[in-house]
């Protein structure tokens, strides 16, 4: 009885996600509401641009914007999401571009680790598990996402998009419930992609396995090339 009720536990374990952030920037059309030095589970620690970049609250979504001169818009989250260990994860935001009049590869870029900083820069390999990029399409509106481990990228979208990454450190199988209401599997140290309920990369490499010591407890997101809009929003963590 005693196997039989740990490998039940072990199963429901496995399978079970908490929510650790949520925010779809409804609440509030002024930006300093989603900031705090003390950040609940729907704010930042900083959203701040620099340069010819700047950063808004329009049509109830954060925008990131910038022109070819040189300039930076981020949002950082380097509070931890909570205070035990996570190595499995479920992130799940909408994206949409304008305002874009040249293809631009890596104009924004998000990151999940440990030790993101809380500036515009690259982490340090040893601080990131994984990043995901958003790439410029030729035309206004259009853009891709990119997987910059093994530089591949996905077919060109318009209008708002819902992205869903997977994340498993968690030194087994995770399975997890799909975008297309199936449930799916996704290998020790690999990562899926999901565009809307289309999957586009299957048990990807994250970025820094070999050198990444830490757990998934910060994100941040930067758009620091090219011109044009990137506008996020429906961010849900589990």
């Amino acid at each position: 009885m005693k196997r039989l009720i740990l490998l039940i536990f072990f199963l429901i374990s496995t399978t079970l996600f908490a929510q650790l952030f949520s925010q779809n920037f409804s609440s509030s059309s002024t930006l300093s509401d989603y900031i705090s030095a003390s950040p609940n589970s729907g704010q930042f620690d900083n959203i701040t641009s620099s340069g010819s970049a700047s950063v808004s609250i329009t049509n109830n979504a954060l925008g990131l914007s910038k022109t070819n001169l040189a300039g930076t818009a981020r949002f950082n989250r380097i509070t931890n999401l909570n205070s035990g260990t996570i190595d499995g994860m479920i992130f799940v935001f909408t994206v949409i571009v304008s305002g874009n009049a040249s293809s631009q590869t890596s104009a924004a870029r998000v990151f999940v680790g440990s030790n993101v900083g809380n500036n515009g820069s690259t982490p340090v390999n040893t601080d990131y598990y994984a990043r995901l990029a958003i790439n410029f399409g030729s035309s206004d509106g259009q853009f891709s996402i990119r997987d910059m481990e093994s530089g591949t990228n996905s077919s060109t979208y318009t209008g708002a998009q819902t992205i869903t990454w997977v994340l498993n450190n968690t030194g087994s199988l995770m399975s997890y419930s799909a975008p297309d209401a199936t449930t799916e599997n996704v290998e020790n140290d690999k990562i899926d992609v999901w565009v809307g309920a289309t999957k586009i990369f299957n048990d990807i490499s994250p970025d820094n396995s070999a050198t990444f010591s830490g757990n998934l407890v910060q994100f941040k997101g930067v758009l620091d090339v090219g011109s044009g809009t990137v506008i996020f929003d429906s961010f849900n963590i589990v």
